[in-house]
C-alpha cells in the first residue's frame, strides 16, 4: 500500500496510482496514464468541490515541473509549463493558470476557503489585489505584506525609481534555486542597480542582516555582474530592534524602511539616529521606553 504524493489515496498498486495514474517509479504522470487524472478530475468537478480541484491543478503542476524543470516561454522547447498542465486535464490553459494562482492564494488568505462558489472566491482575491482589504485581515503575515507589495507595486514610492521584477509566483517571490527565494527583486529604471528586498512583519534581529547580504550575493553574482552593476538591499518592517540598529552600522549598501497602514495607504518612513516613530513600538517596546523616561525624570529631578 503507498500513499500518492499527487491525490494523496492509497494505493495497492505498485507501479501506478490506482486513482491518478501517478507513476511511483517515474515520480511523476506520464503522458499514457493521462486518462486516469483526467477521471478523476472530472470527477471532482463535477461534485462541485472547487477547493480540491484548483488544489490539484497546483500539485500536478508542482509535481511535473519538478520531474520536467520549468519550459521557456515556448513550451515546446521542453519543460514544463501551465499550459501543458491544462493540457494534461484536457482543458484551456486560461481556466488552468487562474486556478493554480487562486490554489496558492489559498494558502495566503484562508479567508477564501469558506466561499461556497469559486468565481465568488476569485471575485474576494481580485479585490484583495487591489488593496481593498478589511481591517482585520491587514498584514497578519508576511505573505499578506509581500502580496500586497507586488500587487501595488505602482502605488508605491519605490515604483517611481525601481521596475519589479515580476514573476509567475502570486506573492512576487523571485526563485533563486541555489539558496531559497528572494521576497522581491526589483531593477532601477536609469541605472545599473538592483535592488532586493527583505520582508519582516514585527520580529526583526540582526540575523535578517546575513539573510538580505546572502541574497544581495546571489544576486551581485548571477544577474548583476553581466554588466557590473550595483546592489542594493531594503528591508521593510513595522518594528525594529536595537541588534539590527548596531548591524547596519556596518552595511552601507543596506537600508531599513518602516511601514505604517494608514487610511488605507502604506506609508514608509527610513530609520535615523534619533528619529522614533511610537506607532512603530510594539507593546513591550513602549513599556521599556516609559520606564526608561521615568528613570530619566527622577534623575534630571534629583
Amino acid at each position: 500500500m503507498k500513499t500518492c504524493p499527487l491525490c494523496s489515496c492509497d494505493s495497492e498498486a505498485v507501479e501506478i496510482c490506482d486513482s491518478c495514474g501517478f507513476s511511483f517509479d517515474e515520480e511523476q504522470i506520464r503522458d499514457r496514464d493521462k486518462d486516469r487524472i483526467r477521471a478523476l478530475f472530472a470527477k471532482i468537478v463535477k461534485s462541485g468541490k472547487w477547493i480540491e480541484a484548483v488544489r490539484l491543478k497546483k500539485r500536478i503542476n508542482e509535481i511535473q515541473t519538478e520531474k520536467h524543470g520549468p519550459s521557456s516561454t515556448n513550451s515546446d522547447r521542453g519543460g514544463w509549463s501551465e499550459r501543458k498542465t491544462a493540457d494534461l486535464l484536457d482543458e484551456s490553459n486560461s481556466v488552468t493558470s487562474p486556478d493554480i494562482r487562486l490554489a496558492e492564494a489559498l494558502e495566503i488568505y484562508p479567508e477564501l476557503l469558506h466561499y461556497s462558489a469559486k468565481g465568488k472566491a476569485r471575485n474576494r482575491l481580485e479585490e484583495i489585489k487591489n488593496g481593498h482589504m478589511s481591517p482585520s485581515s491587514h498584514f497578519r503575515s508576511e505573505k499578506e505584506l509581500q502580496i500586497f507589495l507586488n500587487n501595488n507595486w505602482d502605488k508605491t514610492p519605490f515604483n517611481e525609481e525601481w521596475e519589479l521584477q515580476k514573476t509567475w509566483m502570486l506573492d512576487g517571490r523571485y526563485k533563486t534555486r541555489d539558496i531559497g527565494e528572494i521576497d522581491l527583486l526589483a531593477r532601477h529604471r536609469k541605472e545599473r542597480r538592483w535592488l532586493v528586498i527583505e520582508l519582516k512583519l514585527d520580529q526583526n534581529s540582526d540575523e535578517t542582516i546575513g539573510q538580505i547580504l546572502r541574497y544581495m550575493g546571489w544576486v551581485k553574482v548571477n544577474l548583476a555582474a553581466v554588466d557590473n552593476s550595483k546592489v542594493e538591499g531594503v528591508i521593510i518592517s513595522r518594528t525594529v530592534d536595537d541588534r539590527i540598529k548596531y548591524a547596519m552600522k556596518c552595511t552601507q549598501d543596506i537600508t531599513l524602511k518602516l511601514y505604517q497602514y494608514l487610511n488605507d495607504k502604506l506609508v514608509f518612513k527610513n530609520l535615523s539616529g534619533l528619529e522614533l516613530d511610537l506607532d512603530t513600538l510594539s507593546t513591550e517596546q513602549l513599556e521599556q521606553l516609559l520606564e526608561k523616561l521615568k528613570n530619566r525624570v527622577q534623575t534630571v529631578a534629583s
